[in-house]
């Protein structure tokens, strides 16, 4: 049996390839806006799948991205175990409209069965704050 056992978003996700290791940076738990639609220029999906020995070695899943009701993606993903226990996919999405405040749901899926989701809420926020900074009065010291 294929089980998802780790799904998250965030702004970067990279993988040494000279010793196969994974960095994530910046998790998206919320995303806070004082307007919608939001456009969302840049995210990561990181999922780690693992497999029963007597399971396929390759498997066909499916990433569903949801903004409340509405579907926003869908993305076809093949997970090549080879000879390994574990899978790990990364997955960069560029360039996404968020109709709504709510819910953005990343749903992993197998043969039409949900594997696990992250759910990342999105909520209105007040009005942007704009600061003037002044420039500073230090006066550089200069060289004759």
């Amino acid at each position: 049996m294929t089980r998802l056992k780790l799904l998250l978003c965030a702004e970067g996700v990279i993988r040494d390839a000279e010793i196969n290791t994974i960095s994530i940076y910046n998790i998206i738990e919320e995303l806070n806006s004082p307007g919608f639609p939001l456009f969302l220029q840049k995210m990561y999906i990181f999922s780690l799948l693992e497999r029963d020995p007597k399971d396929p070695s390759e498997i066909e899943c499916k990433i569903k991205l949801i903004n409340n009701e509405n579907q926003l993606q869908e993305i076809d993903i093949k997970a090549d175990f080879k000879d390994k226990k574990r899978h790990r996919f990364i997955l960069r999405i560029d360039g996404l409209v968020l109709q709504s405040p709510g819910n953005l749901i990343a749903i992993v899926e197998k043969e039409c069965e949900e594997l696990g989701r992250y759910t990342i809420e999105l909520k209105y926020t007040s009005e942007p704050k704009a600061t003037i900074e002044e420039p500073s009065e230090k006066k550089l010291d200069k060289e004759d």
